[in-house]
């Protein structure tokens, strides 16, 4: 499956090298949009063997549309707010979607993004990248065993990234 990352910044990035270094059977990075420094650098071997970078999803999409592209799905991570236009898009043009989390920034964005889907009959996915985090799959234990009783409130700040 031909796949474009629209939107190469922090998680864009992870998931285009991912898919340059085949760690996911079946998919092939195949276009790249909205690269930002520092992940040119990081990605400078997927772009010299020849996967074309666009500067925006529409211009993406405009390509796409000429037919200069084959592409089969689309990993959109750019911000939230434009989740739901992109994908909107995608599903225009036939193309299956992967959407970093969160679905939007508003209900309705996810909805519209549902109702895309189920009209073109193409996949829609929403990706959350922590969920398998070893961390996270302890605090969920620990929350849901009742250990340190009722949750009331809870706040966790990543301050890492």
């Amino acid at each position: 499956m031909k796949t474009a990352v629209i939107g190469v910044g922090n998680m864009g990035s992870k998931y285009a090298s991912i898919l340059f270094d085949g760690r996911i059977d079946g998919m092939e990075l195949s276009a790249l949009t909205r690269m930002r420094p520092p992940y040119n650098e990081m990605l400078k071997p997927a772009v010299d063997s020849g996967i074309p970078v666009f500067d925006s999803a529409d211009d993406f999409f405009r390509h796409l549309k000429k037919g200069d592209l084959k592409i089969d799905s689309v990993v959109i991570a750019t911000p939230h707010i434009s989740h739901e236009d992109i994908a909107v898009k995608a599903f225009a043009h036939g193309l299956n979607v992967l959407t970093d989390k969160p679905a939007g920034v508003y209900s309705r964005q996810a909805r519209n993004m549902d109702e895309a889907a189920e009209s073109s009959g193409k996949v829609f996915s929403i990706i959350f990248n922590q969920r398998t985090s070893p961390v996270y799959i302890k605090l969920k234990e620990i929350l849901e065993s009742g250990k340190y009783g009722e949750l009331k409130r809870m706040n966790w700040i990543v301050t890492d990234w």
